[in-house]
């Protein structure tokens, strides 16, 4: 009894001071994020992303020219569409006089340049000229806009040009990093559809693959099937959902650096004249079929009356719907319109967006879902369910722990060139963040995969040989489902991280 009493104490003194852990770590990530986003309005730096913005013009942005050019060119970091458009003013009496001559197109020979044809030759008066840009990027479908000035023979407005070639000076980066609401909820909602992705993606998974060899009349996969079936239905309606309005505002964002009309002809431009638009066909389309199939799986499930019992011959289909749909999200993958590296990119990103899913998904599974039940349901089996369940989970998450170390250091290296960027850019310090983030998640599988899970294992193989009368029985006992929440809170701060 003094022995037992003596445990107790102990269990709960050691409560107490997880929970005081679990709050300093979150109270850490919160000041990270924190910290995070009050460097990025502080520290105004160039933007590195797949969206089109201007590295250079003819003529040169601030320069004072002799003759007047008859069409204006403008050179792009990434392709673009051609929806992308550009207008001439020159300035006479301090008003603005449209010389453009008709609608700018793209260049047949240079996907990156947009050509703007000019009234008159040679006949254009002297003084201050604008190009006012607007640009429609061929991947993503984001638009960026900014102003190109130059002066012909003088400036009219008294002031001297200076050649400056740059994105700081052709692009209106101050408007296009404002905290607007399109801004935000554009944000908001490209992470809402990635959160979305990740999980059903891990879910998927988790069920397929990690559990395919466990016995799926199990009353622990039949409950745990009852959850998932639900959660990976909100997913995929949640990714549908997602994409329709991540369209719309892509649209509106377009809308407002043109004239500021929405009309519904934007979004059939979007669609049918960008490679964004053609990737976000067949995104939607896999999104559909994989509803589809979800649907037609439970109630096939119904009518067996047995929601646990996945029909296996239907895995390879899955994984290939799946890895379809995270090639659509690769292809647009900022690293991935950046890079030379084309293809390489393509694939490690890929890889990044698995086993990210792999990783995460399997927290959740484990977390949230198969450990709260299996003190419900498997409680006279709860020892040996749990080291089945380490068993089977450990090798997917070392391989998926791999996969995205390998991927995250291949496209941070081909990204980052400078040891400035890391600090300097917006994307770097994006970067930076999210290795802090991998590092805290990385530490805290170790610290499970090789402590609380070997533990966990030997306390349950000493349940097995002692009488469950006895009172070491009952210490043990206690020993064990203390190792269990301790695992189970380290996995549920992983999910979260």
């Amino acid at each position: 009894m003094i022995s037992l009493t003596g445990s107790l104490t102990n269990y709960i003194y050691r409560e107490a001071m997880q929970r005081r852990h679990v709050l300093i770590i979150f109270l850490a990530l919160l000041c990270a994020i924190l910290a995070f986003f009050g460097s990025t309005v502080m520290l105004a730096a160039p933007v590195v992303s797949a969206h089109a913005f201007v590295i250079g013009s003819d003529p040169v942005d601030g320069s004072t020219i002799s003759k007047a050019p008859s069409v204006v060119h403008i050179y792009f970091n990434a392709n673009i569409s051609a929806i992308s458009t550009a207008h001439v003013y020159v300035f006479q009496d301090g008003k603005p006089i449209d010389v453009t001559a008709s609608h700018s197109t793209v260049s047949p020979s240079n996907p990156r340049q947009l050509d703007t044809p000019l009234k008159h030759g040679e006949a254009l008066p002297e003084g201050s000229y604008e190009i006012q840009w607007t640009a429609v990027a061929h991947d993503d479908g984001h638009t960026t806009y900014g102003l190109i000035g130059f002066n012909l023979g003088f400036s009219g407005t008294g002031l001297s040009g200076t050649p400056v070639l740059g994105p700081s000076t052709s692009n209106n980066l101050s408007d296009m990093r404002a905290f607007s609401f399109t801004n935000s909820i554009t944000i908001l909602w490209d992470w809402l559809v990635l959160l979305a992705l990740t999980l059903w993606l891990g879910l998927l998974v988790t069920e397929r693959l990690t559990l395919a060899t466990m016995d799926q009349t199990s009353p622990l996969l039949e409950r745990a099937r009852q959850q998932t079936l639900p959660l990976q239905r909100l997913c995929l309606v949640g990714l549908l959902l997602g994409e329709l309005i991540a369209l719309v505002l892509r649209a509106m964002h377009m809308a407002q650096s043109l004239d500021g009309t929405f009309d519904g002809l934007l979004i059939w431009h979007l669609l049918s004249q960008t490679y964004y638009g053609t990737l976000w066909l067949a995104r939607i389309a896999l999104i559909l079929v994989a509803i589809g199939l979800l649907s037609w799986n439970s109630q096939l499930a119904k009518r067996r009356k047995n929601a646990a019992v996945l029909p296996q011959h239907y895995t390879a289909v899955w994984l290939i719907l799946a890895g379809l749909l995270v090639l659509t999200y690769a292809l647009t993958d900022n690293a991935t319109q950046n890079l030379l590296l084309h293809i390489s990119a393509t694939v490690f990103a890929w890889f990044h967006w698995v086993a990210l899913g792999t990783w995460f998904g399997g927290l959740v599974y484990l977390g949230y879902i198969l450990y709260p039940l299996i003190a419900v349901v498997d409680r006279d089996q709860r020892a040996g369910t749990v080291v089945a369940l380490q068993r089977r989970f450990t090798p997917f998450q070392f391989a998926s722990i791999g996969a995205l170390l390998v991927s995250s250091l291949f496209l941070a290296e081909a990204s980052i060139n400078s040891v400035q960027q890391w600090v300097q850019e917006p994307y770097g310090r994006v970067l930076l963040v999210q290795f802090v983030l991998l590092s805290m998640m990385l530490l805290l599988s170790l610290y499970w995969l090789l402590t609380l899970g070997p533990k966990l294992k030997r306390q349950a193989l000493l349940l097995s040989v002692v009488d469950p009368e006895l009172p070491a029985r009952r210490a043990r006992l206690l020993a064990f489902v203390q190792t269990g929440r301790g695992l189970k809170r380290i996995i549920s701060i992983q999910a979260w991280l």
